[in-house]
């Protein structure tokens, strides 16, 4: 029991680190800074990849495919009304509305992301501690991206930081419920790690690389970002 809190306000103290030290990155390289950010955005997006597919997804089948296929649908399924409700009522915002709407959303799959956590932790203490390296590695770059329209807005730096740092509270909240609920049943353990998989394999696919792409057009961007993915993948089957 001790180590089941010590790993939830480990998840929250980082989830609320990572995102802050990102958004600091932001204020100092400004937006101007594309190709950086695209680069940023796909190192991210391989992140996410790679603790679905190499760790998450394996781990979720062992508890059998029907809890696995539900829950990695579901996940799926979830992330994309949230990508629709962020995308209808964003269209024609201010870049103050884009900053907001883009909170939500980070604050909605770091709770998954707290969830992964959870129920990895209760597998093996080893793979939930992994797993919060990578995902605290992937919220550094997801601050930069918060932080960017937010600057734009003028919205002031502390505020900026401060918003950053509560998207981490979400992280605490997935952890404690991925770890009470994955302690009721295998079964309900693998669904919980497919469910994690599968909002973070279509917010990779859906919404971080395209956006990725639509930054910057120019020539030899291509090679930099599947080099920023690779990189993602490898250090996340490094990690784990």
């Amino acid at each position: 029991m001790n180590e089941i809190v010590g790993i939830v306000l480990l998840s929250g103290i980082s989830g609320m680190i990572a995102p802050m030290l990102g958004a600091a990155v932001s204020l100092l390289i400004g937006p101007e800074r594309r190709r950086l950010i695209s680069f940023i955005m796909e190192f991210s997006a391989g992140l996410m990849i790679g603790i679905a597919a190499y760790d998450l997804l394996p781990e979720a089948l062992h508890a059998g495919y029907p809890p696995a296929l539900s829950g990695l649908t579901l996940g799926a399924v979830l992330a994309l009304c949230l990508k629709g409700v962020v995308e209808r009522h964003g269209e024609g915002r201010t870049l103050l509305s884009t900053g907001a709407l883009q909170l939500i959303g980070v604050c909605t799959h770091n709770f998954f992301e707290g969830l992964a956590i959870g129920s990895g932790f209760l597998l093996s203490p080893q793979l939930g501690l992994s797993l919060l390296l990578v995902i605290v590695l992937h919220d550094l770059p997801e601050g930069v991206g918060l932080g960017a329209p937010l600057r734009g807005a003028k919205v002031r730096p502390f505020r900026i930081l401060l918003l950053a740092a509560a998207t981490g509270l979400p992280v605490l909240l997935g952890t404690a419920a991925g770890a009470l609920a994955g302690g009721i049943s295998p079964e309900l353990t693998g669904f919980c790690l497919a469910l994690a998989a599968g909002v973070m394999l279509y917010i990779s696919f859906s919404d971080v690389i395209p956006s990725s792409r639509r930054l910057v057009t120019s020539r030899g961007q291509g090679a930099l970002n599947i080099a920023g993915m690779a990189a993602g993948l490898l250090l996340s089957k490094i990690c784990i």
